[in-house]
């Protein structure tokens, strides 16, 4: 039944990132390749710092690696600590559209026990250019780990001015334990700024989002057991962009 689940869940996500036309032509604007970077960020109402880093080898492949630790070692049904390895591709390049894969490892310490665990992640990003200052990227993240299996879906608009972007995300989170199956909505607002200096470009981010958890916003997961209502969650990010 999972697989299917996932299958239908990946076709979903590749079909919402469909061309977009102007009377019946392609909006021309070209892609960016991918890009080596080092970033920072952190979920402060769990103590929780993450960081990653990613090589570029060429224009389409980019290696990972990364970790996170909460320093609130008392917060229950949590993985304290972890991190991954992994590997990310641009697998279709046009004017104006990207689709992305990622794959990786994880491992994490839990709460309580102390145990290791080992899991997987994974995911397909798509980059929809719809006009110079409008963007829609459709998302979608699997990943198990430990007894816990997570799913997400979510489809952003972003807008640009000047070096400033806003984002509204929409989407649903899904979890899987002990054989039970909860589903829950998900929205996200973020604001970023990115500034050239030579070497490297400096990009800022922020956002709150109201979720079950934060794993929505971190790209790993946080919680190992369900949680059971929405809030809000805030993030901060800084990354170092090489060019």
């Amino acid at each position: 039944m999972r697989p299917l689940v996932l299958l239908a869940l990946f076709a979903a996500s590749v079909a919402a990132a469909e061309p977009p036309t102007v009377n019946g032509a392609v909006v021309p604007a070209p892609a960016k390749g991918n890009e080596s970077l080092a970033a920072v960020y952190s979920a402060p109402q769990l103590g929780h710092l993450a960081v990653d880093g990613r090589l570029a080898l060429g224009t389409r492949i980019q290696v990972e690696l990364g970790g996170w630790n909460l320093f609130d070692d008392d917060r229950a049904g949590t993985f304290l600590r972890g991190g991954w390895l992994g590997v990310r591709g641009r697998l279709w390049q046009s004017d104006g559209v990207s689709i992305d894969v990622a794959g990786r490892a994880l491992a994490g310490q839990e709460q309580g026990t102390n145990d290791a665990v080992a899991g997987l992640w994974a995911q397909t990003a798509s980059r929809i250019r719809v006009l110079r200052w409008f963007s829609v990227l459709p998302d979608l993240e699997l990943s198990w780990l430990g007894p816990l299996f997570q799913a997400r879906f979510a489809n952003e608009f972003r807008l640009f001015t000047g070096d400033w972007r806003l984002g509204g995300l929409g989407g649903a989170q899904l979890w899987v334990r002990d054989g039970l199956v909860t589903v829950a909505p998900m929205v996200e607002v973020t604001v970023g700024w990115r500034k050239h200096f030579a070497p490297f470009d400096l990009d800022a981010s922020a956002g709150v989002a109201l979720a079950r958890d934060p794993s929505a916003i971190l790209g790993h997961p946080v919680f190992r057991d369900v949680q059971g209502n929405l809030g809000p969650w805030a993030f901060v990010r800084l990354a170092f962009v090489i060019n």
